[in-house]
């Protein structure tokens, strides 16, 4: 009974693999489970933490409420952007246009933190580092923000205009960035 014969051999070790195999996918789906809520709770906490209240505070004075701000909306115009060039055929043409808005919004801040809060002369070793530090937390706006459009796409609906939360913040951002950079 404990012996195998030899044609059993190769379909022990199919079954070990088979069960190898799913046991590695089980684990990768928990895993993919795990980081996909915790970016639909992080999602979720930028829902209810709307930008307009931030921008409030950013125009009274606040000089760390205007650097978040000016994060946000950078992650937001590049991940509207990368939207467009992906989810979105006639939007091909004008992404770089909507990254280029982001990249401004993202080199504005980098002067700013250099002149009014490290009262530092702009020189470019320091933009550059600035810049570099910046793209941390701009980075991770653009991927919750990015991560909304997907879960709109999915639900059959237009990445961004049919999301009104979406619509203000981008219309509150690019509002900032007009003001910022007038064209």
């Amino acid at each position: 009974m404990g012996h195998l014969l030899p044609r059993d051999l190769p379909v022990k070790i199919i079954r070990h693999n088979i069960l190898k195999i799913t046991s590695r996918r089980i684990s990768l789906t928990i895993i993919i489970l795990i980081i996909s809520v915790g970016s639909l709770q992080a999602s979720d906490k930028l829902l209810h933490d709307p930008i307009i209240k931030h921008a409030k505070l950013a125009t009274g004075g606040n000089l760390e409420e205007f650097q978040y701000c000016l994060k946000r909306c950078a992650g937001l115009l590049l991940s509207i952007g990368t939207a467009q060039y992906k989810l979105s055929k006639e939007g091909k043409i004008t992404s770089q246009k909507t990254i280029d808005l982001g990249e401004n919004l993202l080199r504005q801040l980098a002067k700013f933190q250099i002149r009014v809060i490290l009262k530092k002369e702009l020189n470019q070793v320091t933009f550059s580092q600035i810049y570099r530090s910046n793209l941390l937390e701009v980075t991770k706006f653009n991927r919750l923000y990015y991560k909304m459009f997907l879960r709109n796409v999915a639900k059959g609906k237009h990445f961004i205009e049919e999301d009104t939360f979406l619509m203000e913040e981008a219309t509150i951002c690019a509002g900032m960035h007009n003001q910022l950079l007038p064209q």
